[in-house]
């Protein structure tokens, strides 16, 4: 069954490699800068071509990295002018397997030669105990665990320790080369189960020492000093049981990052001291068909053919950075944020403010900047395969407003007040907006929202009024605040009626009458606040003296506060006269002059004392029917006669028909009211 399902899993993944193809054309290090490497040789790969099948990549066989010195060593590395041919769709070899012989058996990505585990010598030249090139020749190989050849090809037999990280096990390893099958080498690191699940682990050969006590070799030299366990191929053998990830080519099927469905691999080896551990690389055998033109002496020349594309994408990665919010108040925290694209596993980040380094690491948060500031962040990425490991991000440029410190104050036209009498609070915003919002609170509960006024209908005693605003100012700090309150002091009391008028008789002119009570006061008036309504009913009623200038304070209770009223006057031989309109009880203290204009009185119903003053008419002072004493609101043939039985017999003293107010009815009061009967005067009322 494990078979069966190994065999569809192969099928399914050769069935996807053209899919996957463009792998073997990104994953190349290319020269891009015409830069140089030993003894000033090109290096790296020069250029990329590819048709639909295959890959040609050109080479110096001069790594980018340092290499040399080569103990031993007196070849020198020279230029090789090789153009590989990789074939884009590798295909398992199910015939005859070819042998992996000497010289180049495949490339390191960087076009250097890749060569197996021998030094192409034997003992004695047998044949048999063939001599392994990292124990014989490792002393020459220099840091980097390359060396040349004697035709001038540097190469690796080992692990190119200097093309990747091979400390790096967090992750899996990048391809570093591609066999002459087209089959991919990897680096040490992989996935623990073939089928890419499991932590990353290094790849174990499953070659061991054969015998690690053996002391003699078969047809070959004892184990010795010279010749110790290890030094021969033949050494090592393959099992199954010695515990290893790989098979007997070094390699496996398996899914990677680069071909998610899977493929064939090869890994180079090492040991736990990450020592170069045998096989190294791809050994015996090709898993895959090896293409005619890469191998042998004179392989890899091979020629480009014109319908070949040269490839000149790009791997770059890429950063973009956005802020939390833009604009901000002065003193806000912001972040920003980056979006990456080919960031790797290990992404460093470079912010900057006005193109000065300030911070590192994956956002960058801060709440001192300044309008105008411009934000960037160059990204250092540790991606395989990446053209250029740097990227620059956009610029944000910050638009900063200074905060306002936001203040309101409510105020009324007073804190003391007559009960049932409604007062009306204001607030006055500072740095408020446009659209403040208002909370108006009594005794610390919620009375009235919204509107920038409120209105106490029923205030109380000791209340207290504030209000909270909420500014919707730009960077208002804070944005709610609160208030002055105010204390009210509310008592009940009365409202005063300060009235001023002139009775006609009584006038002596300037705008005086006589004084008839005392010197300064000249007599007692009625006045009435009259309801607006049709029936016109008496609400309140007044009486109290006025001056000889014609003002009077008449005292009404509080609940006449907040209303509107007629004002009547009714004087003891005056006609009866009400205001023009009704006036408004706004406040504790009102007043109404008479005097002043004819429009005073409804109906104008005033005497023009032609001297720019105005006077109440004189003569009313009887009723027909129930005779002195009773007005009935018309100066007419009653009072005539009433005044005429008076003046006959001389009447002296404080009386009604004493129109003139001198103490006598005398012929001056006749001749008044001969002239309002004449002319019929009557009240005047709506």
């Amino acid at each position: 069954m494990a078979k069966r399902f190994l065999f569809m899993f192969l099928i399914f993944a050769s069935q996807n490699l053209k899919a996957q193809s463009t792998v073997n054309l990104y994953t190349w290090v290319r020269n891009l800068t015409g830069a140089t490497g030993y003894n000033s040789i090109p290096s790296n790969v020069q250029s990329i071509y590819y048709t639909t099948t295959d890959v040609y990549v050109s080479a110096t066989c001069i790594p980018g990295y340092s290499i040399g010195p080569w103990a031993g060593n007196p070849n020198t590395p020279v230029n090789q002018n090789y153009v590989y041919k990789i074939t884009r769709n590798p295909a398992q070899n199910t015939g005859t397997a070819t042998n992996i012989g000497l010289g180049h058996t495949g490339v390191w990505t960087n076009g250097v030669s890749v060569y197996n585990v021998s030094d192409g010598m034997s003992y004695n030249n047998a044949g048999v105990w063939n001599r392994n090139a990292y124990f014989w020749e490792g002393g020459s190989f220099d840091n980097c665990l390359g060396h040349p050849a004697p035709n001038g090809e540097y190469h690796h037999h080992v692990n190119p320790s200097c093309l990747y990280d091979k400390t790096d096990n967090t992750r899996h390893s990048p391809i570093i080369g591609y066999a002459f099958d087209g089959f991919p080498i990897y680096g040490a690191y992989g996935y623990t189960n073939t089928n890419g699940t499991g932590p990353i682990k290094r790849m174990v050969s499953s070659y061991a020492i054969t015998n690690p006590s053996a002391t003699t070799r078969t047809n070959g030299p004892a184990v010795n000093a010279t010749y110790p366990l290890g030094c021969f191929m033949e050494d090592y053998s393959f099992s199954v049981a010695n515990g290893g990830d790989l098979d007997f080519r070094n390699g496996r099927f398996c899914i990677t990052p680069e071909y998610p469905t899977g493929t064939y691999a090869y890994f180079v080896t090492l040991d736990a001291s990450l020592n170069p551990a045998f096989p190294y690389t791809m050994y015996k055998s090709y898993y895959g068909i090896v293409q005619a033109g890469n191998t042998g002496p004179t392989g890899s020349h091979n020629t480009i053919p014109g319908t070949a594309v040269q490839y000149t994408s790009l791997r770059v990665p890429t950063v973009s950075i956005a802020a939390s919010a833009n604009p901000i108040c002065s003193g806000n925290s912001v972040s920003f944020t980056p979006t990456v694209t080919q960031g790797g596993t290990v992404t460093s980040y470079q912010w900057k403010k006005n193109n000065v380094n300030i911070a590192t690491g994956s956002t960058y948060t801060t709440n001192s900047l300044a309008n105008g500031d411009v934000i960037s962040c160059v990204l250092t990425s540790n991606e395989y395969y990446l053209t250029s490991t740097t990227a620059t991000s956009n610029s944000v440029t910050m638009t900063v407003s200074p905060a306002v410190t936001p203040s309101v104050t409510i105020s009324t036209v007073t804190s003391t007040i007559c009960s049932g009498t409604s007062l009306t609070f204001t607030a006055s915003p500072v740095n408020g907006g446009s659209s403040p919002l208002y909370q108006w609170k009594k005794n610390g509960i919620n009375v009235g929202t919204g509107l920038s006024s409120y209105l106490e209908s029923a205030p109380a005693n000791n209340d207290v009024v504030t209000c909270q605003m909420v500014s919707n100012a730009a960077c208002a700090a804070p944005a709610a605040v609160s208030a002055n309150s105010i204390t009210l002091n509310v008592a009940a009391c009365s409202v005063t009626l300060n009235l001023k008028l002139l009775i006609e008789g009584f006038y002596a002119g300037n705008g005086l009458m006589t004084g008839i009570l005392s010197s300064s006061v000249t007599d007692s008036v009625k006045v009435q606040l009259v309801s607006t309504n049709a029936q016109h009913s008496i609400l309140y009623s007044k009486s109290n003296i006025i001056s000889t200038t014609g003002i009077g304070s008449f005292e009404f209770p509080s609940a006449s506060l907040g209303g509107n009223y007629y004002i009547v006057v009714k004087h003891r031989n005056a006609m009866e006269t009400w205001s023009a309109q009704p006036v408004g009880f706004a406040s504790t203290s009102v007043s109404y002059d008479f005097t002043n204009s004819l429009t005073k009185a409804y109906g104008n119903n005033l005497c023009n004392l032609n001297d720019g003053y105005f006077a109440l008419w004189s003569g009313d002072i009887s009723d027909a029917s129930n005779g002195l004493g009773f007005q009935d609101g018309v100066i007419e043939s009653q009072d005539y006669s009433d005044l005429e039985n008076a003046l006959s017999v001389t009447l002296l003293g404080y009386n009604p028909q004493d129109l003139t107010g001198d103490g006598v009815v005398e012929s001056s009061d006749y001749s008044l009211m001969e002239g309002n009967v004449y002319y019929t005067k009557a009240v005047s009322h709506p």
